[in-house]
């Protein structure tokens, strides 16, 4: 299991309620999202939490290298809608004041910031998945852009970043198609860099 690997070796600096678990092992600091009994779907607590621990690992100048993954069985279902909006604050709102530091800690990070894809990754996941430098994705693990299904843009950026990463015409259809992306055909287009058996992303 992921969380196995994380928490084999080396320190480890989080608490046991924490929704982020933070490891370091050598020069590389691996930032895991802890809540599986959800899939690692984004709540505030994990927003910001994640973003802290992105931003704190990127001011380390003795890190060379971060490396995203999730807890449990997923990397991220996206966000978690169940918890909805509060008051009468727009999504773009919402959008500029918790995710954008979320996607400015990973795109302003002076070291690469590598995405470890077990399970699936979707909506706001999948862009998180996309913004970074590298990623690895198990060889049963997908990713899923959901919200056009849903009547959304596609948020975190992903129009963009799919776009450099895949060009126009692929990044446009996985992008309104809404369905799930395999790791093979991720690598086939190169927006994964490697495939690893399954429940050895993190190894």
């Amino acid at each position: 299991m992921a969380e196995a690997a994380l928490h084999s070796t080396g320190e480890d600096t989080d608490k046991p309620d924490s929704v982020v678990l933070t490891r370091r092992e050598g020069a590389v600091s691996t930032v895991l999202m802890h809540q599986p009994d959800n899939l690692n779907s984004f709540t505030p607590e994990l927003r910001a939490g994640l973003a802290a621990a992105l931003e704190e690992a990127a001011l380390d100048r003795s890190v060379r290298a971060i490396v995203l993954g999730g807890s449990g069985r997923f990397f991220s279902a996206g966000a978690n809608l169940k918890r909805g909006t509060v008051g009468t604050e727009s999504i773009r709102d919402i959008l500029i004041r918790e995710y954008k530091p979320l996607f400015d800690a990973i795109v302003q990070a002076p070291q690469p910031v590598i995405a470890a894809v077990q399970g699936g990754a979707a909506g706001i996941g999948m862009s998180l998945v996309v913004a970074c430098d590298l990623v690895v994705m198990e060889e049963n693990a997908f990713l899923l852009s959901p919200f056009t299904n849903i009547g959304l843009v596609p948020d975190g950026g992903s129009t963009w970043t799919l776009t450099q990463a895949i060009g126009h015409r692929a990044a446009f259809e996985f992008a309104v198609g809404g369905d799930r992306m395999p790791a093979a055909r991720a690598r086939e287009l190169n927006l994964a860099n490697r495939l690893a058996p399954p429940g050895e992303a993190l190894a």
